[in-house]
């Protein structure tokens, strides 16, 4: 994030801003002691890789825009709840669940809201497991849940989602619907990749 976007940033959620940072910091400490319990019992890392964010001032205007609200750090802060963002991304789909349920029953926060979309997929092909969490942040004397969304997805999914999120911005593309028609089609297949890897990843295991 560049020190432009970070003063803006400041600017627009005020006090707020530093309640973020500290959330995301929380957060990414909740994975790294996940990842040393995983090394120090000689069990597989399931997380390949993971990225934080916090949502851009001009970002949270365009969506309260979008959601006809008014442009406002308060109007921010009591209606989006991706304000904070965590992508994790997994080898295998039951990395996914695995991970969810740890972090679920961690007890470090309140679980908001989870939504499947690796059983229920978006019409466009889109899969992912969001979840809604509330993290306990001290400042001034007070207690702050401060709200974070948690993407999960394998290898597999990711790639689809980041080439879809930049292609469906593209401007002046000959045919659009046929576009997202074998975008579709590339995800119903990146879906059917990721259960033959799952297949062969418990093969694997169980001929250990």
């Amino acid at each position: 994030m560049s020190e432009l976007q970070e003063c803006e940033n400041h600017g627009f959620y005020g006090e707020r801003y530093s309640l973020f940072i500290q959330a995301e910091a929380a957060f990414t400490q909740l994975l790294s002691r996940a990842e040393t319990y995983y090394r120090d019992t000689n069990r597989r890392v399931p997380v390949e890789h993971y990225k934080t964010r916090i949502k851009s001032a001009e970002s949270a205007k365009e969506k309260l825009a979008r959601l006809g609200l008014p442009q406002t750090p308060e109007a921010a802060a009591s209606n989006l709840f991706d304000l904070v963002g965590i992508r994790i991304v997994c080898q295998f789909v039951s990395d996914i669940y695995a991970l969810a349920q740890a972090i679920c029953e961690s007890g470090e926060m309140e679980v908001v809201a989870q939504k499947d979309y690796i059983k229920n997929p978006k019409p466009n092909g889109y899969r992912s497991l969001h979840l809604i969490l509330r993290l306990s942040i001290p400042q001034s004397c007070a207690i702050h849940m401060v709200p974070i969304e948690v993407q999960m997805r394998t290898i597999a999914m990711d790639f689809w989602a980041s080439l879809e999120h930049e292609l469906k911005y593209k401007k002046n593309i000959a045919d659009v619907e046929l576009m997202f028609a074998e975008l579709k089609r590339c995800a119903d297949e990146i879906a059917s990749v990721d259960l033959s890897m799952q297949t062969i990843y418990e093969w694997i295991q169980q001929s250990d």
